[in-house]
């Protein structure tokens, strides 16, 4: 059914209403910007990306949010905490570890005690670390254990294992503080995290 010849807009017994249209007429008195647009002469240019990321005070806000939110990722990245650092009452250690030669080579490194943790130690402090080889899949496939003496000066507690697809190492470190000097007794531990570095 063809509903284009129905007439509409008029009451019983008076005469349709006829509408003309004439877009010539329409834009004869318009500004010449728009009687160029009409023409397809008008030329837009599309707005660039930062542009458009300010062009409302809403989109300035956003892109100001997110701004933010990446400078914090990044900084987080940088300077952020790190699984394989770390610092117990002035002890500083730090796990590293690589494949070499068909092992992978474990060292976890106690450097010089901090400025103000200076003499607290100086009778020594036993330390105990227990290596974990995990794979890829998250399994442990080795543990090695190590001890040592950490007198306020750099030393060194290493590991090997044979390189099974390891990706990674986890150190269980204990340090046995005597309770002397700074008044902390008894053992405090850390968990340490290092990927295996290919070389």
């Amino acid at each position: 059914m063809d509903f284009s010849q129905i007439p509409e807009g008029h009451e019983d017994g008076e005469e349709p209403l006829v509408f003309h249209f004439n877009n010539a007429e329409r834009v004869k008195n318009a500004p010449q910007i728009v009687k160029d647009y009409y023409e397809g002469k008008l030329v837009q240019k599309r707005p660039g990306l930062f542009k458009a990321l300010v062009a409302t005070k809403s989109n300035r806000l956003i892109f100001i949010a997110l701004m933010v939110c990446f400078a914090l990722v990044v900084f987080n990245t940088f300077f952020g905490p790190k699984p394989n650092v770390e610092t117990l009452k002035g002890v500083p250690m730090s796990l590293a570890s690589f494949s070499y030669d068909g092992n992978v080579l474990v060292s976890l490194e106690f450097d010089d005690v901090e400025k103000k943790f200076r003499g607290k130690y100086e009778k020594g402090i036993p330390v105990f670390a227990k290596f974990e080889a995990v794979d890829v899949d998250n399994q442990v496939v080795s543990v090695f254990e190590d001890a040592g003496l950490y007198e306020e000066k750099q030393i060194f507690l290493r590991a090997k294992f044979t390189d099974f697809d390891i990706s990674s190492v986890n150190a269980f470190v204990e340090l046995k503080f005597d309770g002397e000097g700074d008044g902390v007794d008894g053992s405090r531990s850390v968990v340490l995290k290092a990927n295996v570095e290919r070389r």
